[in-house]
């Protein structure tokens, strides 16, 4: 099949390409700047230049069979737009539209989109989130990428399928979860000792995997799916194994969470607080009954793979 992945030269983008290859299709990556850094196992590369209403994808839509659409503006962890709403507006919604109806004309009709958990919201309580929940977005970024879903179910030329992920980790990781393994690796203790929570994490070859089967088979067409490693885990749990990746002695000191919530406050740091103490869960049995999809590696095998990355880059 002939593939346009947008967002190609991304932490997801990179491997998704590769991965596609290796599996027979013929792969057009779609950049932002002829000044992006090649990637491998493509056949094609097509630059669009930045993101929004007048994005012209028509060139690297020609001859193509199915768009896998990851470009966005992601989550941002220190921001600096003055209007950062208007910006993930400007960048996810209305480029996709642009991008919809570009398909349209070229008669292009299937469509993947890489959505996210946050489109459910920030946090669970009593049951993990589903598909048929209804939507609580938060922030600009969940709430964009509501609206963009929104908008791809509402066409009706598209073959659509909409995946929504959790955190993803692997090779390449960036963010707090990179942080994660760094303040692993100094082994100093940790004030985390007794919270429990869980949380639902995917691999990134795992979340490759969703979204190549889900490309590949029609009974996806039209539908929603939550996806992770199906092996939720707690904060400390996920130290303690990234610890035992590392080699590394993990101490866990026992702190009150009510403390750690408020020395989030005094610091500016509670949104970092209520990630780290707050549960996040999916419910994956939509893709697995429907596609019979199950995470081809284990939590465990994708911190391995993680950890040896970071070891690796360590060294050079």
């Amino acid at each position: 099949m002939k593939i346009l992945v947008t967002g190609a030269s991304g932490f997801v983008g990179r491997c998704l390409c590769e991965n596609l290859t290796n599996r027979g299709h013929l792969v057009t990556a779609s950049v932002r700047s002829s000044e992006t850094p090649p990637i491998e196992n493509i056949s094609s590369s097509i630059v669009v230049g930045d993101l929004g209403p007048y994005t012209d994808w028509r060139k690297a839509l020609r001859n193509q069979e199915a768009v896998i659409h990851l470009a966005a503006r992601t989550h941002v962890m220190s921001e600096t737009a003055s209007n950062p709403e208007a910006e993930y507006l400007h960048v996810n919604v209305e480029s996709t539209k642009r991008l919809i109806h570009q398909m349209s004309e070229q008669n292009v009709s299937r469509f993947i989109f890489m959505s996210s958990v946050k489109v459910n919201g920030e946090q669970t309580t009593i049951q993990p989130y589903s598909e048929s929940q209804p939507s609580q977005p938060e922030d600009a970024y969940g709430r964009t990428k509501h609206q963009t879903e929104l908008l791809i179910s509402n066409s009706s030329d598209l073959k659509s399928t909409i995946i929504r992920s959790p955190l993803v980790y692997g090779p390449g990781v960036k963010g707090n979860f990179l942080k994660l393994i760094q303040l692993s690796e100094l082994g100093l203790p940790l004030p985390i000792g007794i919270i429990k929570n869980k949380r639902s994490l995917i691999f990134l070859e795992n979340l490759i995997d969703a979204v190549i089967q889900s490309l590949e088979n029609s009974a996806a067409i039209g539908q929603t799916y939550l996806v992770s490693d199906n092996a939720d885990i707690s904060t400390p749990e996920l130290f303690r194994a990234v610890g035992n990746a590392l080699n590394k002695t993990t101490r866990l000191i026992p702190c009150p969470v009510f403390l750690l919530r408020l020395a989030g406050v005094l610091f500016g740091k509670s949104g970092t607080i209520k990630r780290l103490v707050g549960s996040l869960q999916v419910d994956c049995n939509k893709i697995h009954k429907e596609l019979g999809w199950k995470p081809p590696f284990s939590l465990q095998q994708g911190l391995d793979k993680t950890v040896i990355w970071y070891q690796n880059q360590s060294k050079q």
